[in-house]
């Protein structure tokens, strides 16, 4: 009908929780501190507004807890100790959706299955993850992570910024009008 306005589901806003770790992010790496930065400006801030980022460096226990589902499997050794290994960039972005947004900028864990146009198959991975991931050793080298869903983003925003003693404002308070009108 003329005159009428179509309903439309709203997007649930969500928060998720990236970290480049520091197999990737090292301080003499210069080249690789251009890639991150161009990540979290150009790749990333299209998915949600950023609300949280530091250069951080993670304790054992910390890391322990964020891996705690893969406690008894195969890489929960190596996930920890990748985790700790150097300082990594942990960074909260809050938007409409913004949890499967990012998952989809990222692509799939490994490399090799991952689109063409998606981060990982854009070289965030290392040519050690390539080779294990020829082996079927995938997981070991991820060098980007993000939350999976609304559960384990709570859960590891929470354990992050308890880790550091901060605390963000509501979920919503972040994202202005001005973010959904360009994004949506």
């Amino acid at each position: 009908m003329i005159g009428t306005t179509r309903e439309y589901e709203k997007p649930e806003m969500q928060r998720t929780l990236v970290l480049i770790k520091p197999s990737r992010y090292g301080p003499d790496r210069v080249q690789d501190k251009k890639l991150v930065k161009k990540l979290l400006e150009e790749e990333l801030a299209s998915c949600g507004v950023i609300v949280f980022k530091k250069k951080i460096r993670v304790s054992r226990e910390l890391a322990e807890k964020h891996y705690a589902i893969h406690r008894g499997k195969w890489p929960y050794g190596l996930l920890v100790e990748q985790l700790t290994d150097k300082y990594l960039i942990a960074t909260v972005l809050e938007g409409p959706e913004t949890i499967s947004r990012v998952r989809n900028k990222l692509g799939a864990t490994d490399p090799l299955k991952a689109a063409w146009w998606t981060i990982r198959a854009y070289g965030i991975y290392t040519l050690d993850t390539v080779n294990k991931s020829r082996q079927g050793n995938y997981g070991t080298d991820n060098v980007i992570h993000a939350s999976d869903s609304m559960e384990s983003a709570d859960f590891e925003i929470e354990n992050f910024l308890k880790f550091l003693g901060i605390k963000l404002k509501p979920l919503g308070h972040y994202v202005h009008a001005e973010y959904l009108v360009k994004h949506y």
